[in-house]
């Protein structure tokens, strides 16, 4: 349905709209004048018209908010496969939950380099720090690893990241698998793998 024709529906439903409330007041549009017609559909034509523009309006101005964040976002992406700028993309083949196209960063050298990095969906923003395929590889591991150990102990979200942050010597800010590096991702596997139970008993202070 075009703009046009959705105002002509919106019009005519205000219409029968304020038609009840007259009727409600115990008048009748047969006792209006010409003009008082031709007034009353005319502020009925300017009210839809003004509802359009304000909502064109917000939409512009959106999409002006979103295009900045992106451009802001896309300085900071570097390849990590080849050192070359990052383009913010998007994908069919892996939707969003709600069939939308997912954003990723992509080499701009592509199809020559095949780099790739995960995008907050909200803002298009590089989520954690881009990597090669063999840093990504063990992210995935120490990941793996630091998910089984804080179920195993049944640790909450916040108090798993305190102790990884306490381990590896790291800060609210810094301390996130998506972020590390090779030898960071090596570490945390070993210092994991290394923690007794009664250093989890200490730790929570239970």
């Amino acid at each position: 349905m075009t703009d046009v024709a959705i105002k002509k529906e919106i019009i005519k439903k205000a219409e029968g709209f304020i038609l009840g409330i007259i009727a409600q007041h115990g008048k009748d549009i047969s006792q209006f004048t010409d003009m008082e017609k031709t007034l009353l559909q005319q502020d009925i034509e300017a009210f839809v018209a003004g509802v359009f523009n304000a909502v064109a309006v917000a939409k512009t101005e959106q999409s002006r908010n979103s295009t900045s964040n992106l451009e802001g976002a896309s300085a900071k992406v570097i390849c990590a496969d080849c050192g070359s700028n990052m383009k913010l993309r998007t994908t069919t083949k892996y939707p969003n939950k709600d069939g939308s196209p997912r954003l990723f960063w992509g080499c701009s050298k592509y199809p020559e380099c095949k780099g790739t990095h995960s995008a907050h969906q909200n803002s298009g923003k590089p989520m954690g720090n881009p990597a090669n395929k063999e840093t990504k590889d063990w992210r995935v591991k120490a990941h793996d690893v630091f998910d089984e150990f804080w179920q195993k102990y049944n640790y909450s979200r916040k108090e798993s990241y305190n102790l990884l942050n306490t381990i590896m010597g790291t800060t609210h800010e810094t301390g996130h698998i998506a972020k590390f590096n090779m030898d960071q991702c090596k570490l945390l596997i070993k210092k994991l793998k290394a923690y007794t139970s009664k250093e989890q008993y200490v730790y929570k202070g239970r």
